[in-house]
């Protein structure tokens, strides 16, 4: 029999460890992110010329900056705050959405890479999708989670297209599709934040003719809250 001094000796360790993990994904989700975001927003003002016209030289400068902290913002989110949320079981605060304006807010967090890389990423919807119930800060960082790999995985020059469409009275979908991937996205951190957040949705994930040059990625949720969610 394991004596109750052991006992008490491990749990008091594994409650040090938890309120470390909790610190850690505290620290991550505002320290880390704040002064980033704040970076990120005011390179993306620059690169669109807003404070005056730029050179093609400055430009290319300015978008490798907002990649790199598109991507600081990206592993916070893949490696602490997803992981952190979905082990705490919290809940998801759903919310009546345009799932447009969620993906067009995704496409705008994406834009440095997409820079870098020379790709095009375009947005197709039909005016009339209605709203969705969805927790629009999960769903939003899981899908700038799922563009930025598929971005990755492009050929230089190639192009990117998210498209929106209603498929049945109770299901909305979203495409991401590649004209040029040159591999799959592998399985990591990544797709795993992803089936997290759509799984506890009540939605999945499918991928299309993987190895193949066009790639199509589907997001399926429901319109509604499911029950399971």
């Amino acid at each position: 029999m394991v004596p109750s001094f052991i006992l008490r000796w491990f749990a008091d360790r594994q409650c040090d460890y938890e309120r470390s993990r909790q610190a850690l994904s505290s620290y991550a989700s505002h320290d880390l992110r704040s002064p980033m975001t704040t970076i990120r927003e005011a390179v993306a003002l620059l690169a669109d010329g807003a404070p005056g016209t730029i050179n093609d030289k400055q430009r290319r400068l300015l978008a490798i900056i907002l990649e790199r902290a598109e991507t600081w913002l990206r592993l916070v989110d893949e490696v602490v705050v997803l992981p952190q949320w979905a082990s705490d079981g919290s809940l998801l605060h759903f919310g009546e959405e345009s799932l447009p304006d969620i993906a067009c807010e995704s496409v705008e967090r994406t834009k440095g890479l997409a820079l870098v890389r020379g790709l095009t990423v375009t947005v197709k919807f039909p005016d009339s999708l209605p709203k969705i119930m969805v927790d629009r800060l999960r769903l939003g960082q899981a899908l700038t989670i799922l563009l930025a790999a598929v971005i990755s995985s492009t050929e230089q020059g190639g192009q990117v297209r998210l498209s929106l469409l209603l498929v049945s009275e109770t299901e909305m979908q979203v495409d991401l599709s590649s004209t040029n991937a040159t591999r799959p996205i592998k399985d990591g951190p990544a797709l795993m934040a992803v089936h997290t957040v759509l799984h506890a949705h009540g939605g999945r994930l499918c991928m299309n003719a993987v190895g193949a040059p066009g790639m199509t990625y589907e997001l399926t949720l429901p319109l509604q809250v499911a029950a399971t969610a």
